[in-house]
């Protein structure tokens, strides 16, 4: 999985709360725990609070982010938190409540209780270049769909506020694959035949384990990586159709074609067409010595067929 030993030239912090402990902030929790962290949770899933509490956190909070209930729930202190919530559903609604409410309460209990880092975990996809270009972190994100400009305002709460005092990063994730999160090859294995879109923009990826080491690269080297924005991607970009054309052949069966007239919910907010870039994430290696192990779609890939 992840060899925390490569750590070892930081130090963790004491104790992390991970608010949005979902299909990332689980992962990351357990490999805290094996350092000796002390951790913390909240989670609006009620299962999910059962599996984290058998897991020997701290404590465990079920509430949403976006609600201050939580604030008086939480008997801890901690040194560090990780936001790495997700959409509560519901398109825009969704995305305002999770993401830019939940990051308002967030910062009103840090401005409380003080902890000395705040990482958050945003996306790539605010990135709205296209044409095959590499970007890197300093890259324009306007103009910025809908979607994404709400993932912007909650990158811009945390990283211009005020009255905290602590040290901030926004971690923008790629498409995030791994254990139990395999669309593609779900979708491929269950014969579909038609896909939607054109198929030729890159896919810029990202294996569950490796996006826990990236959090956990910061987490270690918080007191001297620069605080600030990172890509976090494998870095070696494919298009859609390579990877669909490679998952098809390692599984024996027919490729799928793609119809650029079919249109998902996620294309219709993109306009129809997903943006083609190939996302840089060089820097978060460079700052913290962060190695990926899974560098490629294959080698991601060939472990889940």
């Amino acid at each position: 999985m992840i060899e925390l030993e490569e750590q070892s030239s930081g130090k963790f912090p004491n104790s992390v709360l991970i608010v949005g402990c979902g299909y990332i902030g689980t992962a990351l929790a357990e490999q805290l725990l094996k350092v000796g962290v002390k951790v913390g949770a909240l989670t609006r899933n009620v299962r999910s609070a059962d599996t984290l509490r058998k897991m020997g956190l701290e404590e465990v909070v079920v509430a949403d982010l976006d609600s201050d209930l939580w604030h008086e729930q939480l008997n801890l202190k901690y040194q560090a938190v990780v936001n790495c919530v997700s959409s509560a559903g519901g398109g825009l609604v969704g995305y305002e409540k999770s993401y830019v409410q939940g990051q308002k309460s967030l910062l009103s209990w840090a401005e409380q209780m003080k902890p000395e880092i705040i990482c958050y975990t945003s996306s790539t996809s605010v990135y709205p270049q296209d044409g095959g270009v590499w970007v890197d972190e300093s890259a324009e994100t306007e103009p910025a769909t809908k979607t994404a400009a709400l993932l912007l305002k909650a990158e811009r709460l945390l990283l211009e506020n005020k009255v905290w005092a602590g040290r901030r990063y926004v971690l923008r994730l790629g498409g995030i694959y791994g254990p139990g999160r395999h669309y593609l090859i779900d979708q491929i294995k269950n014969g579909e035949q038609v896909l939607s879109g054109h198929g030729q923009h890159h896919l810029n990826i990202i294996h569950r384990d490796d996006a826990v080491s990236g959090i956990l690269a910061i987490l270690n080297k918080a007191f001297t990586v620069p605080c600030g924005i990172y890509n976090v991607c494998d870095g070696q970009p494919a298009q859609k159709s390579e990877i669909v054309g490679w998952i098809a052949d390692a599984l024996k069966v027919s490729c799928p074609q793609f119809n650029p007239k079919l249109m998902t919910d996620r294309l219709q907010r993109r306009g129809g067409k997903m943006p083609d870039r190939k996302i840089c994430c060089r820097k978060l290696g460079e700052v913290s010595r962060w190695q990926i192990a899974y560098p490629n779609y294959k080698i991601g890939y060939s472990g889940l067929l």
